[in-house]
C-alpha cells in the first residue's frame, strides 16, 4: 500500500517537474534571443541645407527590385544558390526608399534634381524620366557587395538611353553594419554613372 502511495506521489510530482523543465527551457530560449537591429541605407550625417540651384530635372518613373529585397530582413548570399534573410537585422525603411534618397542626394551635387513627378512650377525646365531596374543588391559569401541591373533614360524629345551596370565593393570586415556601408558605396558609384549618362544625352 505504501509503495502504491509513493508511486502515485512520484507520478503526481513528475508532472510538475516536467512543467518546470519546459518553462525553464522556454525562458532560457527567450532570454538568449538576439536583439533586433535596424539599419538605414541612406546617410543622415551630411544633409544638404540652404538654397540649391538645379540645371536639370529627372523624374524617377520606376524603381524595380527583385522579390528577395521586398521585405524588411537584411539579405546575405550564403552560396551560389542560397540566400539567408535575417530575422534580427532589419531595414528601418523600405530599401527602394533608401536607394532613391541616396541617388537624389548624390546627383544633387551635380545640379540634377531627382523628383517623383514633374515640377510644374518650372515648366521650361527640361525633364527626363529615369527607370531603374535592380537585379541584385546584396553582400555575398565571397566577401563583397554586388549591385547589378540597368537604368533607362527617356527625355521629353523622345531620346532614350539604356545602360547596364554591375558594381562590386570588397568587404573588409564582418557584420551587417559594414555591409550596409559598402552598399552605400556602390549606390554612390551608380549615382556617378547616372549623372554622367544624363549629361552625355
Amino acid at each position: 500500500m505504501l509503495s502504491i502511495r509513493i508511486r502515485h506521489a512520484v507520478k503526481h510530482n513528475s508532472k510538475y517537474l516536467v512543467l518546470c523543465f519546459v518553462l525553464l527551457s522556454l525562458f532560457s530560449c527567450s532570454s538568449s534571443a538576439p536583439p533586433l537591429r535596424y539599419y538605414l541605407l541612406h546617410d543622415v550625417s551630411h544633409t544638404a541645407s540652404g538654397t540649391q540651384t538645379f540645371e536639370r530635372q529627372v523624374v524617377l518613373k520606376s524603381l524595380i527590385l527583385p522579390e528577395y529585397l521586398k521585405q524588411a530582413g537584411l539579405v546575405y548570399q550564403l552560396g551560389p544558390a542560397e540566400l539567408h534573410i535575417s530575422q534580427s537585422h532589419f531595414w528601418s525603411e523600405s530599401i527602394d526608399v533608401g536607394i532613391s534618397r541616396l541617388i537624389r542626394k548624390d546627383i544633387a551635387n551635380d545640379g540634377i534634381l531627382l523628383t517623383a513627378s514633374i515640377n510644374m512650377s518650372s515648366p521650361t525646365q527640361e525633364a527626363t524620366e529615369l527607370s531603374l531596374f535592380i537585379d541584385d543588391f546584396l553582400p555575398t559569401w565571397e566577401g563583397n557587395v554586388i549591385l547589378a541591373g540597368r537604368y533607362e533614360f527617356k527625355s521629353n524629345n523622345g531620346k532614350t538611353l539604356l545602360q547596364h551596370f554591375h558594381y562590386t565593393q570588397a568587404l573588409n570586415d564582418d557584420g551587417f553594419e559594414h555591409s550596409v556601408l559598402a552598399m552605400r558605396s556602390v549606390i554612390g558609384s551608380l549615382s556617378e554613372d547616372i549623372s554622367a549618362s544624363l549629361k552625355a544625352m
